[in-house]
């Protein structure tokens, strides 16, 4: 059996990751856009910061950051305080709300995620947790190496072949969620 082309597989590996996170998303409860929550998520795990650089680490223009703190702060989720080091900017921080909020979709998104594994065949999932060090290679800012994800090893495929597969690198923290 041959491999799909890159250009099909990039194309059926791009829809099933949108319709997985699109199915996931629906087991939360929370009441704001996937980018607000996406920020909040990124406020809670790094800390507060300025808007400019929330925007950047979020991929959005300042103006769309701007309203998207702004319906958080109207929520309780996040507030904004005089940065100490420039009186001219502001550092937004998530609120204890907020971090609930971020921890509770969390834990139901991925409490959803693992009873859909459950699910799976023991082939299906050695062959998805075989998946993971390259989806986290994917999903790196970095450019890729060239070299794989990783050093060789053999797993066994969804079908129960062996196979060869990388890993070396090293598993990063899950970033909070494009959820």
């Amino acid at each position: 059996m041959t491999s799909p082309a890159p250009d099909d597989l990039a194309t059926r590996l791009y829809v099933v990751v949108g319709r997985l996170v699109r199915t996931l998303r629906r087991t939360g409860s929370a009441d704001i856009s996937p980018g607000a929550l996406s920020a909040l998520a990124s406020l809670s795990r790094g800390g507060s910061c300025r808007l400019g650089d929330l925007a950047t680490r979020e991929g959005v223009a300042a103006p769309t950051m701007t309203r998207i703190v702004a319906v958080l702060e109207d929520g309780g989720l996040v507030r904004r305080a005089p940065d100490p080091d420039d009186k001219r900017a502001v550092l937004v921080d998530a609120t204890d709300a907020g971090r609930e909020l971020v921890q509770g979709e969390s834990f139901a998104r991925s409490s959803a995620l693992r009873r859909r594994m459950a699910a799976l065949s023991a082939g299906d999932r050695a062959a998805l947790e075989a998946a993971v060090p390259v989806l986290e290679a994917l999903a790196r800012d970095e450019p890729l190496s060239g070299r794989g994800a990783a050093a060789s090893r053999t797993e066994v495929s969804a079908s129960g072949n062996e196979v060869s597969a990388s890993r070396n690198a090293e598993p990063e923290s899950t970033p909070g969620f494009a959820l």
